[in-house]
C-alpha cells in the first residue's frame, strides 16, 4: 500500500493480506493478478513509448548531421577536382579556338574553397553579414533557411 504526502493510503497492495494466517501470502486472488499483469503491461509499453519519443529527435538530428558530412563531402571532392583542372590555355589560338567543353564557373576563395558562379553573390552577403557580427561582437546562433538569428554577446 502507498502512502502519498497527505499521509492518506491510495492504490492497491501488490502482496496479499497478512490478516488471514491460514491462507498463504502467495495466493493473491485471481482478478489481482491480472490487472497486475495488464498494469505491467501497458507499463512497459509506456515505458518503450517514452524512450522512442525521446530519442526520436536524436534520431532526427542524426540524419540531418549525416546529410550535412555528405554535402560537405561531395563539395570537397568537388573542391578537390577544381584544384587539379588543368587551366592554361595556349595564347595563341589562330583561326580556331580549341575544343574545350564548359562545365561551369568557380571563384577561388581565401579558404582555398571554390564557389560556384551562381552562388557568389550570396556568399558575399553571408561573408558581408558575418564580417560585420564579428565587428559588432555578435554571434550568429542558426542560420536556418536564409535567415540569420544573432545573439548578442554580454
Amino acid at each position: 500500500m502507498e502512502i502519498d504526502g497527505s499521509g492518506e493510503k491510495c492504490g492497491r497492495s501488490l502482496t496479499a493480506s497478512t490478516d488471514n494466517l491460514e491462507e498463504p501470502p502467495a495466493k493473491m486472488p485471481r482478478g489481482d493478478v491480472v490487472v497486475l499483469a495488464q498494469q505491467l503491461h501497458e507499463a512497459s509499453h509506456f515505458v518503450q513509448a517514452n524512450a522512442c519519443n525521446k530519442l526520436k529527435p536524436i534520431v532526427d538530428q542524426m540524419e540531418f548531421l549525416r546529410q550535412q558530412a555528405v554535402s560537405i563531402l561531395e563539395v570537397a571532392q568537388r573542391d578537390q577536382e577544381l584544384h587539379k583542372i588543368n587551366c592554361s590555355f595556349r595564347k595563341e589560338w589562330g583561326d580556331r579556338a580549341p575544343h574545350q567543353r564548359h562545365i561551369g564557373s568557380f571563384r577561388l576563395e581565401a579558404d582555398q574553397s571554390w564557389t560556384p558562379d551562381y552562388e557568389i553573390p550570396r556568399r558575399e552577403q553571408e561573408m558581408l553579414t558575418l564580417r560585420g557580427l564579428v565587428a559588432a561582437g555578435q554571434v550568429p546562433t542558426s542560420t536556418v533557411g536564409r535567415g540569420l538569428y544573432l545573439q548578442q554577446n554580454h
